[in-house]
């Protein structure tokens, strides 16, 4: 993301973050392949929705990716992404 706006391509860093953000928002709807709060490899395949199941709420909680997401739509000024 910062790449691309210091490279003066804001166009495609705002498409890729409403692509990131419509499939996170998705991912959470299934309970399916969710931005996971935890590093273990091994809750990933147990409780992360990747064997067929869905999620374990403790999976959901949390994420690095929400902050993220949330953070640059503040920066470029995409209020919708997050007003939805």
């Amino acid at each position: 993301m910062l790449a691309l706006l210091g490279t003066g391509h804001r166009n495609i860093a705002e498409e890729w973050l409403q692509k990131l953000f419509r499939n996170v928002d998705y991912a959470y709807r299934k309970k399916k392949y969710v931005p996971i709060a935890t590093d273990s490899l091994d809750d990933l395949v147990e409780e992360g929705g990747w064997l067929g199941e869905q999620a374990t709420d403790r999976m959901m909680e949390m994420s690095w990716m929400l902050a993220s997401i949330a953070s640059f739509s503040v920066i470029m000024g995409m209020d919708v992404l997050y007003e939805q």
